[in-house]
C-alpha cells in the first residue's frame, strides 16, 4: 500500500511540476496612475472587460467595479446583467459585462476598462443619485452625494417640483435603511434592482441618509461573543 501511494504521489507531482512555479507579484500590483486619476474613489462605477484576468484589482483604487469574481450575487443582479448584455452574463463565480448599455448607465457605470488597458468613457452614464419623473426620466438638479463609506450614503439638495422619486444606484438589499430629514422612510425597488425614495409630502431642501447594517447583526455579534467566552472559559479550566 505504501509503495502504491508513493508511486501515485510521484506521478502526480511529476505532472503538476509543469504548472507550478513562483512568479513576482509586483508586476501585477504595480499602480496605474492614469487609471487612479480617472476612477480612483470616484462616485461612479466601471466595468472591466471580461478578457482581463484580475477584475477585482480595481478594489486597490477604491473603484466600484460592476464586474468581478463573486461567491454570491445579490437577488436580481444576474437578471439585470443578462438584460444589459442581451444574454446570460453571469456564471457560478463571476459576471461578464462587456459593453456600455442603458442598464449600466442607470447603474452609474461611467467607464469601461478595455483589454489593452485603455479607458472608454460613457457620456450617458447617470450619477449614483438623481431625481426621476413619473415616467422615469431624469429631472431637476442632481443632489449632492457623499459616500462616507460603502455602507453610509448621504444625499442633499432641493427636491424639484417634477421629481416623483429619488433614485439611488445601489442595489436594494435587506439591511439598508433610510432617513429623510431625520424621519425614517421606506426604500422601494427601482428598475428591478436599485433603490428609490418616493417624493415627500413637502418638497424643498432635504437631506437623505442611508445606512447598511447586516440583518440580525446584533444577534450574531452577541452569539459570537458568547461562543468566544465559552471557548476561553474551557481553555482556562484546561490549564
Amino acid at each position: 500500500a505504501a509503495f502504491l501511494f508513493a508511486a501515485a504521489a510521484f506521478e502526480l507531482m511529476s505532472w503538476d511540476s509543469r504548472f507550478l512555479g513562483s512568479q513576482r507579484a509586483s508586476e501585477f500590483l504595480a499602480p496605474n496612475p492614469v487609471f487612479a486619476r480617472a476612477v480612483g474613489g470616484a462616485a461612479s462605477r466601471l466595468i472591466t472587460d471580461p478578457g482581463l484576468a484580475n477584475p477585482n484589482k480595481t478594489l486597490l483604487y477604491h473603484a466600484r467595479n460592476a464586474n468581478g469574481y463573486e461567491a454570491f450575487y445579490l437577488d436580481g443582479y444576474p437578471q439585470y446583467a443578462a438584460r444589459s448584455e442581451g444574454a446570460p452574463a453571469a456564471d457560478a463565480s463571476r459576471t461578464y459585462l462587456s459593453k456600455l448599455t442603458p442598464e449600466l448607465d442607470r447603474l452609474g457605470v461611467a467607464w469601461r476598462l478595455k483589454p489593452d488597458g485603455a479607458l472608454e468613457s460613457s457620456r450617458t452614464a447617470l450619477p449614483l443619485a438623481y431625481f426621476a419623473s413619473a415616467d422615469g426620466a431624469r429631472v431637476g438638479i442632481d443632489p449632492r452625494l457623499e459616500l462616507e463609506t460603502p455602507e453610509r450614503w448621504r444625499a442633499a439638495g432641493r427636491w424639484p417640483a417634477q421629481g416623483r422619486r429619488l433614485i439611488l444606484a445601489q442595489p436594494l438589499y435587506p439591511g439598508w435603511s433610510a432617513w429623510l430629514n431625520g424621519t425614517p422612510v421606506k426604500l422601494r425597488l427601482w428598475d428591478g434592482l436599485l433603490q428609490a425614495v418616493d417624493t415627500p409630502a413637502e418638497r424643498g431642501a432635504f437631506e437623505l441618509d442611508l445606512h447598511y447594517v447586516p440583518t440580525g447583526w446584533s444577534l450574531w455579534a452577541a452569539i459570537t461573543v458568547l461562543c468566544w467566552a465559552h471557548w476561553f472559559s474551557r481553555r482556562r479550566l484546561a490549564w
